[in-house]
């Protein structure tokens, strides 16, 4: 009786430390689990991120882009500008000219 007592007291004991084991286990295994998860959302974030960098990226040489083209078409403008202003300025020398012309042959005629 007193091994059958003593069985039963460790049989109890080895009960409770499995009980133990599998509760430290199953904890072990959440823990895993939950790490698993994080570890594909922080991979998916990264992705995101590396996305919108590149996005980022793309955006920014397409505003250089067009910025670089909207200087030269300015240039360009202003070139034609300035050569439309030689000409109005050489038509009104001309002009100017040909008054002058007018007034000496009037006056040549009206002399």
């Amino acid at each position: 009786t007193k091994a059958r007592e003593e069985l039963e007291v460790w049989s109890s004991g080895a009960a409770s430390a499995n009980e133990q084991v599998a509760a430290a286990l199953s904890e072990r295994d959440s823990a895993v689990a939950k790490s698993v998860e994080q570890a594909a959302e922080i991979d998916s974030l990264t992705q995101q991120l590396k996305l919108a960098e590149e996005k980022h990226g793309q955006a920014q040489e397409s505003s250089q882009t067009l910025v670089t083209s909207l200087e030269s078409r300015l240039e360009e403008l202003e070139g034609q500008i300035e050569a439309e202003k030689g000409k109005t300025d050489k038509a009104a020398e001309a002009a100017s000219a040909l008054r002058s012309q007018l007034e000496e042959v009037t006056e040549e005629l009206e002399g």
